[in-house]
């Protein structure tokens, strides 16, 4: 699945994530993976609520780093979510 601006996401069952120090690890409990995310990446990642479409997850993005081009924050995020679709660690809530 390619990821879509217009689209909701959301963590995936059997996802588990915490804070350590400043980065975020997602833990697949399926399969006994971890990933880690960055802080930005971690903001990403809370606000993929199933609710906010991944443009207004950008939009509030772009508000939180105002010193970054939207186009930057627009592709860094649509990047992230990618890799978390391939990595079934978020699905689309259309």
């Amino acid at each position: 699945m390619e990821v879509q601006l217009d689209h909701c996401y959301r963590p995936n069952d059997g996802v588990a994530s915490r804070v350590t120090n400043d980065e975020m690890v997602l833990v697949d409990l399926r399969e006994g993976i971890y990933h880690g995310l960055n802080p930005v990446g971690a903001d990403i990642w809370r606000l993929l609520d199933g609710e906010r479409s991944l443009q207004e997850v950008v939009k509030e993005l772009s508000n939180r780093y105002p010193d970054t081009a939207p186009d930057v924050v627009q592709n860094d995020a649509m990047a992230l979510v990618q890799t978390l679709l391939d990595h079934a660690l978020v699905k689309a809530n259309r």
